[in-house]
């Protein structure tokens, strides 16, 4: 952006020096790449991903409250799977507020001004010589979404997965040359090398993932990417098409046998007293700050007891005289045999973090 020409000023009046200064203070406050790109709030907006863009900071510029990041990423729902990664050029909506709806600037998304319809009449009670209907299993909620299942990351000993190979290449050498990175699309044939014997046959579901750390005792953080479907096996190599994506996919990502998904539970949980307890072991990405819809990772799996759909309270610690405090409320949406994988659906403090207690508060029946 040029730098505009400053011409001689007028002398400006003592009275309206603070006026001035509070103006060119809120002028700062705005990144210099939001002062050139937002459009007046009631226009509909949309934003292009740039390099180094994040919720966080765009939610921040556009509507004065970087907390209110999970407002863009539930109206863009169609085009992004996880939070912590947009891409450059992706075109993201931007949810038009009214000044008055999104309160001064940091204020908590729990404080915001919401509308309350008046509760509607309750229905007449039946007959006392009727019998309530069971409400068909099928009506009811996902306490867990099919896709939260199969897009969590989880902790497992590299040891004991079912590795099948890795992705060698595109099939069609020419998109390899032209692609900068190699990253996958959905419908893209690739080839996948065996590391090992094994044997293929076509329809079988692959599962393009990548390891990025690990947890002391707890195995390796396994992030999936992409759902393969082999198409020809020729003896090591097959061909495989991507099905679904869940990330960034791309060339040299190690690829795993899919296994068969449990069946995903419906309903609510119910409040149970003094729950088993446990603690998080990590969450799936270093943050400075952890927040909703973020992964993390708890030491209590299926052989304590834990299911799908359950959920947990995060503690803080306390001390002799001030009781530990809850910050968070964490829901299961994948376990392993010794660890399970969270989903945190809400705060109340920005203490959240690793080593922090938790108890489980609702089970699933």
């Amino acid at each position: 952006m040029s730098t505009p020409k400053v011409t001689p000023a007028r002398s400006i009046s003592p009275a309206l020096l603070p006026a001035v200064l509070v103006a060119a203070s809120l002028l700062l406050a705005v990144p210099v790449g939001a002062q050139d790109t937002i459009p007046p709030p009631t226009q509909q907006r949309e934003h292009v991903v740039r390099p180094g863009d994040t919720l966080w900071e765009l939610a921040r510029a556009y509507l004065r409250d970087p907390f209110l990041w999970p407002l863009l990423f539930d109206v863009n729902r169609g085009l992004l799977t996880d939070p912590d990664l947009i891409l450059p050029q992706q075109r993201l909506l931007i949810p038009v507020t009214k000044p008055d709806e999104r309160g001064p600037v940091g204020t908590p998304v729990g404080q915001l001004p919401v509308e309350v319809e008046p509760p509607p009449e309750p229905p007449a009670p039946p007959p006392a010589d009727t019998v309530a209907a069971p409400q068909d299993e099928m009506t009811l909620p996902w306490a867990v979404r099919p896709g939260e299942y199969a897009s969590a990351p989880w902790l497992a000993d590299t040891a004991q997965l079912a590795w099948a190979g890795r992705i060698v290449r595109l099939a069609d050498p020419s998109e390899s040359e032209e692609r900068l990175a190699s990253t996958l699309h959905p419908f893209d044939q690739v080839l996948v090398g065996q590391l090992r014997a094994g044997s293929h046959v076509v329809g079988d579901t692959l599962l393009a993932v990548r390891l990025e750390g690990d947890v002391d005792g707890w195995g390796h953080k396994v992030f999936p990417m992409a759902v393969l479907i082999v198409d020809t096996v020729a003896g090591p190599v097959v061909r495989a098409r991507v099905r679904h994506q869940y990330a960034d996919a791309r060339v040299g990502d190690l690829v795993l046998v899919d296994t068969p998904r449990p069946a995903m539970p419906r309903g609510q949980p119910r409040a149970i007293a003094n729950g088993p307890t446990g603690a998080i072991l990590d969450f799936a990405r270093d943050r400075p700050l952890n927040s909703v819809l973020h992964h993390g990772f708890i030491d209590m799996g299926a052989d304590r007891g834990v299911s799908l759909g359950d959920e947990f309270e995060a503690f803080a610690a306390g001390d002799g005289e001030v009781p530990p405090q809850p910050v968070a409320h964490l829901r299961v949406i994948r376990v392993e045999r010794t660890s399970a994988t969270v989903l945190v659906t809400g705060l109340t403090s920005t203490a959240l973090r690793g080593g922090l207690p938790v108890r489980l508060i609702r089970r699933m029946q």
